[in-house]
């Protein structure tokens, strides 16, 4: 089958595990994870693998990569890849110059931003300095703060950097999810490789694996210990192609996946706090057409009652 190595380069929490296992079912390819690229040095940041057990897998799968010709030589021929990575000139320049197809996927900032505030009380081990948002509710000044202050910026800033390139492919992900079936076709038909499945039944088999978190996973009750993530870690990259499984359960058992729903922040935040942080991210809104439209009728106990709720179900 023809080499094919796709990048989706986008903000974190705006849909990009559920874009890159469509895009792999579509394109029997493995679904992947990158670390970081530190434009200080020119290389990759090091693997933080923890545990013997994981520095071994990590070790067997080669993602103990640092620089450019190790990462291609750790990727299978066919892969899609996840990476948070800006638009640094030599991040551009390496994959124009090989011809990489990139993916950047753009979402409401506000729903960015909670779904950020979602992932950490819901999962012990995030890969971001946002730890002191532990506990905290939409509504508390604390998320307001970092939903409206410089690391906000700097992460709405990865999508903003890919989607000004004309040749970077640029999908909504509101869009994704109301219209998959011509969203996901014109983005095949603008990468132009040929499918290995239909449109339509990739869509049917993401609708039969399922993102949802409020089951109990086979994985949780038969592994329940620390070296769960080494070992879904090392089928996926054993098995590659039929990886996708290993990495979609993996993001499950991180709490990955979370509610996905379109506009989610006006059930959440209250005019007055929505209107600070769009305030902050002014410029930004209008770049992507996004509104800041609260709903007026929202109290912050409502909101707040909203929230509870929704961590309460997982």
């Amino acid at each position: 089958m023809e080499r094919l190595q796709i990048i989706i380069a986008s903000t974190g929490r705006s849909g990009t595990t559920w874009l890159q296992l469509l895009m792999a079912d579509l394109y029997n390819a493995a679904a992947l994870g990158a670390r970081g690229w530190k434009p200080e040095t020119g290389l990759f940041v090091p693997a933080a693998t923890g545990s013997k057990v994981n520095h071994l897998v990590a070790g067997a799968q080669g993602m103990l990569y640092r620089t450019w010709p190790e990462f291609w030589s750790y990727l299978p021929g066919r892969a899609v890849v996840n990476a948070h990575w800006h638009a640094y000139p030599e991040i551009v320049e390496e994959l124009q110059a090989r011809g990489v197809p990139v993916v950047t996927l753009a979402r409401h900032p506000f729903d960015i931003a909670i779904s950020h505030l979602a992932w950490v009380n819901r999962y012990d081990q995030v890969n971001l300095d946002i730890d002191h948002l532990k506990g905290l509710a939409p509504t508390s000044p604390g998320f307001v703060d970092f939903a409206s202050g410089e690391l906000a910026q700097w992460l709405f800033s990865i999508t903003r950097g890919w989607w000004t390139r004309e040749w970077v492919h640029r999908v909504r992900y509101e869009e994704l999810v109301a219209r998959p079936l011509p969203v996901l076709a014109q983005l095949a038909e603008e990468i132009g490789a040929p499918p290995a499945l239909s449109v339509e039944d990739t869509l049917a088999r993401d609708e039969r694996r399922g993102l949802r978190t409020d089951r109990l996973s086979r994985w949780a009750r038969i592994i329940p210990g620390r070296h769960r993530d080494a070992l879904l870690d090392l089928w996926s990259g054993a098995v590659r192609k039929g990886g996708r499984g290993a990495y979609a359960e993996r993001q499950r058992q991180r709490k990955h996946y979370w509610q996905g729903r379109p506009g989610l922040w006006r059930s959440l935040l209250p005019a007055e706090q929505a209107e600070e942080i769009g305030r902050a991210h002014a410029e930004l809104l209008e770049f992507f057409g996004y509104d800041c439209d609260p709903d007026p009728a929202l109290t912050p106990g409502q909101a707040d009652a909203n929230w509870r709720a929704m961590m309460d179900a997982g």
